[in-house]
């Protein structure tokens, strides 16, 4: 069993799914300098944390309640409940009125928000980031956005994206409140969780 495949079972992926990414995992990691076993650890615990443990690779905009919808996207863009409502049950609706004209996207009649909604195991969202993905990976992901949800390319476009944020050099010295800042940013969500899987990763590489 390699390493890679040792720290996702650790932290919380299944058995068989981790079989199966593993190996990209390692070859993803590998062509971005993610090369020692505490980057791999940080690596491993912040997509295992972004992705709910590999299972989610698309992001679902399917909400029940309007009041969810303004909590998650801010009275700014659902200045009342009722603009909220709109949205109930609506998913394409709502990635089309929420993404519309940011990172690439063209307006809300243009259907790029739901085209190019959040996918992959650190979630590339926006037609500008899968242009730059796919310019960077050499993968058809602008034509063909679902293939961020393959393990080989969504490895590798979490690697290149955790190279590209700066997480590598902080990964190297375990600095994950550091690590978390530059995917998540400010708000620091999940941290503890993300740390427990570093810890969990690191003790299956025998490195704790």
């Amino acid at each position: 069993m390699s390493a890679a495949e040792r720290m996702l079972i650790a932290v919380g992926v299944d058995p068989r799914r981790a079989t199966d990414w593993a190996p990209k995992i390692e070859a993803a990691a590998a062509a971005f300098g993610i090369d020692t076993p505490r980057a791999l650890a940080m690596f491993i615990a912040q997509i295992s944390h972004e992705s709910a443990n590999l299972r989610v690779l698309e992001e679902d905009l399917t909400y029940t309640q309007p009041e969810r919808i303004r909590a998650v996207f801010g009275p700014r863009r659902f200045p009342t409940t009722a603009d909220a409502a709109r949205f109930v049950c609506r998913p394409s609706a709502l990635a089309n009125f929420v993404y519309a004209s940011r990172n690439g996207n063209g307006d809300e009649a243009s259907g790029d928000g739901w085209r190019f909604r959040g996918r992959g195991p650190i979630q590339l969202t926006g037609r500008g980031n899968y242009a730059e993905a796919e310019a960077a990976l050499g993968e058809s992901l602008e034509a063909e956005p679902e293939r961020a949800t393959l393990p080989a390319v969504g490895a590798a476009i979490a690697a290149w994206f955790f190279a590209k944020a700066g997480c590598v050099e902080p990964a190297r010295d375990g600095g994950t409140e550091r690590v978390t800042r530059l995917i998540n940013g400010p708000a620091l969500a999940g941290l503890e969780d993300r740390r427990a899987r570093f810890e969990r990763a690191m003790r299956a590489a025998g490195e704790a």
